[in-house]
């Protein structure tokens, strides 16, 4: 008999070792579970911590992009300017050659 008493104090002992090993599993899967979520918080934070910069920049561009608007606005309307300046020195150069060549035809014409 007393080996039958030894083998239920023996298994209650295991018993007991077994509920306290699934608490500490058990706890232990929380702890890690806590750590997984506030990890996903921190990533999560961080994106959209990424994102609004993103978006600053954009916003960024944006002002700076219309305060060159007008600038550039201004630049191609003097290149406009320069063009048709470059147009009117073209057509006095023309008109120039045609003098000149006149001039020499009439010394020919005067000399022969």
């Amino acid at each position: 008999m007393s080996d039958n008493v030894r083998s239920k104090k023996k298994k209650k002992k295991q018993e007991k070792k077994a509920r306290k090993k699934e608490k500490r599993d058990k706890r232990r899967e929380k702890k890690r579970e806590k750590e997984r979520e506030k990890e996903k918080r921190k990533l999560k934070l961080k994106e959209e911590k990424e994102k609004e910069k993103e978006k600053e920049k954009e916003k960024e561009k944006e002002k700076e992009k219309e305060l060159m608007d007008p600038i550039l606005d201004t630049l191609v309307v003097r290149d406009d300017d320069d063009d048709d300046d470059e147009d009117k020195d073209k057509e006095e150069r023309e008109k120039r050659k045609e003098e000149e060549e006149e001039e020499s035809t009439t010394m020919v014409l005067y000399s022969g």
